[in-house]
Formats: structure tokens, C-alpha cells, sequence
């Protein structure tokens, strides 16, 4: 993801600390970014930090407190070999 850096500066050698800040006040003030947000923490270092409540409308998730969800019909489930035993399993969707 690239972002312009304005000059914003006052000519006195801060040119460049106040572009910096005035290109991440820009950051902070997006809703929406143009390609997708990737994060390169260490395990065990949160990726993500969400200080609301409210739910996100279409946020997908692998896993939901260590868990997989897996859908699906009476004759999908019969059909999977190998039960995973980190798996919730609904059945009639």
C-alpha cells in the first residue's frame, strides 16, 4: 500500500516528521483501504485490536475461540472420513 507524503513541514528540518504525521493522521482517519490489510506480528502478538462491541456485518473467521464451524447437510456430514475434533459440526443448512 503506498500513500503520498505532502510537505507540510516548516522548512526548518521538521519537513520531514510532519509529512510522516500528517500521512498517518491520514491512515487513521480511513474507513476503507484500497487492497487488503496484512499483518506480519509474531505469534502470540494480537493482529488486531477492536475496542467496540458492535458486530461487523459479513466478518468472516476461520476459527471462533479456537474452534472451526463447518455447515452442511445430513449426507456431507456422513461423507467426511475424518472427524476433526476441533470442529463444530451443524448439520441441516
Amino acid at each position: 500500500m503506498t500513500y503520498n507524503i505532502p510537505n507540510t513541514g516548516d522548512g526548518k528540518g521538521n519537513d520531514l516528521l510532519a509529512s510522516v504525521n500528517q500521512a498517518l493522521n491520514n491512515l487513521n482517519d480511513k474507513t476503507t483501504f484500497p487492497s487488503p490489510i496484512a499483518s506480519d506480528v509474531t505469534t502470540g502478538t494480537k493482529p488486531l485490536q477492536v475496542n467496540s462491541k458492535s458486530k461487523v456485518t459479513n466478518l468472516n473467521a476461520d476459527r471462533v475461540s479456537g474452534w472451526k464451524l463447518w455447515k452442511g447437510t445430513q449426507i456431507q456430514f456422513d461423507n467426511i472420513v475424518t472427524k476433526d475434533s476441533e470442529t463444530i459440526y451443524f448439520i441441516g443448512y
